[in-house]
């Protein structure tokens, strides 16, 4: 058997492909690392902000084995409480009447199962006042509670409270956020040496309207309506290039 002896240059020469492919190499892979340098944190911001919008709803009800005379009956105090609406300061352009609803009601046998005889009809008539007085609403709505010593089967349901600007609230929240969040990226690649470079990427998370000093939250979002006063807090979550 032939050994080839393959001349010492060749072996110089193969060394510095090698070299060169390795340092190649490298450098590919220390470009790689340099433009997968990133720092991802979360920006939060949140505000205190006051309803600019109310409604509650009354609901009469009037039963009567007469259907005339319940639905004279629920005509009657309907005017009733309109009267008590505008004396406690609403407008006109405030109070919607809903469309009355009849319900006629059958008498049980002895096992509890529905038979074929009317026993009594049951009228009601819902009434809403929206107003952008929320202080009035809060301060009004549990008076028509009142009506219940007059003989007025009546149910006063809690108001609810919008935000009628809400998309505004959400931008300035979101503008506040990414502020936040860009400060901590600057402070914490200041503190490791480093700076940060363009934003990659940024994620914006659930838009949360809790009551105030309320821990509620969801993954789909919490939209308070109990109170005048809201807590709007968002989060968002940003990657930055790290150089």
């Amino acid at each position: 058997m032939k050994i080839k002896i393959v001349p010492l240059s060749w072996f110089g020469i193969i060394i510095v492909v090698g070299m060169i492919g390795s340092a190649f190499a490298l450098s590919h892979l220390l470009i790689r690392l340099e433009k997968e340098s990133k720092l991802q944190v979360k920006g939060y911001a949140e505000s205190n902000i006051i309803s600019d919008r109310g409604r509650f709803d009354v609901v009469l009800t009037v039963s009567d084995k007469v259907l005339k005379t319940a639905y004279s009956t629920l005509n009657q105090q309907t005017d009733m409480v309109l009267a008590k609406i505008k004396t406690a300061g609403f407008k006109p352009e405030e109070i919607t009447v809903g469309g009355m609803r009849t319900l006629k009601v059958v008498k049980k046998n002895a096992n509890g199962k529905d038979t074929n005889e009317l026993d009594f009809y049951q009228l009601s008539q819902p009434i809403t006042i929206a107003s952008d007085n929320v202080k009035l609403i809060s301060s009004k709505y549990k008076t028509f509670n009142d009506l219940l010593l007059l003989g007025l089967e009546i149910t006063v349901n809690s108001p609810e409270y919008f935000i009628s600007n809400l998309d505004k609230c959400k931008m300035d929240l979101l503008a506040q956020a990414t502020q936040n969040g860009y400060d901590r990226a600057r402070l914490i690649a200041q503190s490791s040496g480093g700076r940060i470079g363009g934003l990659k990427s940024a994620r914006q998370g659930v838009f949360q309207i809790t009551a105030p000093d309320s821990g509620d939250i969801s993954d789909y979002g919490v939209y308070d309506l109990s109170s005048i006063t809201k807590n709007a807090k968002i989060v968002v979550t940003l990657t930055y290039q790290l150089k």
